[in-house]
């Protein structure tokens, strides 16, 4: 049973939860990433209340959500606008937090100290997973034929996958969002598979490599988005490196499979013709071709967010706590603008935004203050690019993918105590302190000698 449960329920079960499938057969429609959630998290609340656990660290992220679910519910009955999106998201946010901590604790019981890094391994590996299916569906039809009779696709992703050029893979709704998860998962794979104090051997360096390839291909057929992600979480983390943890050699190992990446793309390019794929490089990599014509890193979507995008209500009282409407939801007035910032301000004011936001700064704090390397820079990584893609998109909490990767590493660490890492170093924070000193010991024979 252990081992059925090591090799099969728990990553069958953790696939489910992160990969926001929607299931459609025979007029049935079951979205599996929203079930998992729901068992789980019924697991987890029956399990609170049957033992009477005192409450911990791991309860505050469910008060902020709880406040902020209250705050909303109420905007939304007293406002004329009753858009209930951000109620919504913060539901999504109590029970993905909740089922991410009933599976994290079920990693830990299986591989015990190891169940950390398990866990950061196997999101790598089920995403670099998923970045296959997305090629397979874009490039074979009677795949995508096959895989579409049961995934249920939205009117843009069916569109995109269409017109062959990018490609949802199993996400019900891709593009920006599932460019973002694809950075993501790949910063993962880099943290998990490549912070180590010594250096790794070359075969997972070219393995690396390859991964390294895929992911970044992946997003080029998804979301340009997930370049500016990746790009700011590489800054971050050599930032990190620099400043804080500087044993883990990280951002020397990332350099070298980066290198290695770039060496077998070179390889293929000038073996493969790209003639057939001209197009689709030109989408996925515009922001490129744009800097070689001299046009900057404009491209034609970051032109029209900047132009005509970033527009605020008139008058003080919608512009400090909201219309109530967050311009998504069919049942009042479109909202022309895809800003996250923007929609935030219309629907929950500027103080409704700042709440939004605690969560993030709640969670960026918990991973300051952590002795946690890995999930630490992993969750500053996460916190600082969300604060950046909102400028383009809506990114809070929903079943996106995303948002279940932040979670889940936070929920981590929140479940983790201080049981040891992949590589466990002695300060008391994500940056180091005068104060994290080793103690001196108080053994009597070494005192005396």
């Amino acid at each position: 049973m252990r081992t059925l449960s090591r090799n099969i329920l728990l990553p069958l079960s953790l696939f489910l939860l992160t990969v926001p499938m929607q299931l459609g057969v025979g007029g049935a429609h079951l979205n599996t990433s929203l079930a998992v959630m729901l068992v789980l998290s019924a697991w987890y609340f029956i399990d609170q209340v049957a033992v009477r656990r005192p409450l911990g660290r791991e309860h505050v992220l469910f008060g902020i959500l709880g406040l902020l679910l209250t705050y909303f519910l109420g905007l939304s009955v007293l406002r004329e606008a009753r858009d209930f999106l951000v109620v919504q998201m913060c539901v999504y946010g109590i029970i993905m937090y909740a089922s991410s901590l009933v599976l994290v604790r079920a990693y830990r019981r299986t591989w015990g100290d190891r169940g950390i890094e398990v866990v950061l391994k196997s999101l790598f590996l089920l995403g670099l997973a998923h970045a296959v299916i997305q090629f397979l569906v874009l490039l074979i039809p009677p795949v995508a034929d096959v895989v579409y009779s049961v995934v249920t696709l939205s009117e843009d992703s069916a569109a995109h996958i269409s017109q062959g050029y990018r490609s949802p893979g199993l996400f019900s709704s891709g593009a920006a969002i599932l460019g973002t998860f694809n950075a993501w998962v790949l910063l993962i794979g880099q943290v998990a598979y490549l912070r180590s104090p010594g250096r790794p051997s070359w075969r997972r360096l070219l393995l690396m490599s390859v991964a390294t390839i895929f992911e970044i291909a992946a997003i080029a057929i998804s979301g340009r988005t997930g370049f500016v992600t990746l790009l700011i979480g590489l800054g971050v983390i050599f930032v990190y490196e620099a400043f804080g943890d500087r044993g883990m050699r990280l951002g020397r190992n990332l350099l070298l499979t980066l290198l290695g990446s770039a060496a077998l793309v070179t390889v293929a390019a000038l073996m493969i013709s790209t003639d057939n794929i001209e197009q689709n490089l030109r989408w996925s990599f515009e922001f490129i071709y744009s800097l070689s014509e001299g046009r900057g890193l404009a491209t034609s979507s970051t032109s029209v967010l900047f132009e005509q995008m970033f527009f605020v209500p008139d008058d003080w009282f919608p512009l400090l706590l909201g219309s109530g409407n967050f311009g998504r939801s069919p049942d009042f007035p479109y909202i022309d603008s895809d800003a996250g910032y923007i929609l935030m301000i219309f629907g929950g004011g500027v103080v409704g935004m700042l709440l939004m936001m605690s969560v993030f700064v709640y969670i960026l704090a918990v991973a300051l203050r952590s002795r946690h390397k890995e999930l630490a820079m992993l969750l500053i990584v996460f916190v600082v690019t969300t604060f950046v893609v909102n400028v383009k998109d809506f990114y809070f909490i929903q079943n996106s993918g995303v948002s279940q990767l932040l979670i889940i590493c936070f929920a981590l660490l929140a479940a983790s105590g201080d049981a040891p890492m992949l590589v466990r170093s002695g300060t008391g924070g994500a940056f180091p302190s005068v104060n994290n000193r080793p103690r001196p010991s108080r053994d009597p024979a070494r005192v005396s000698s």
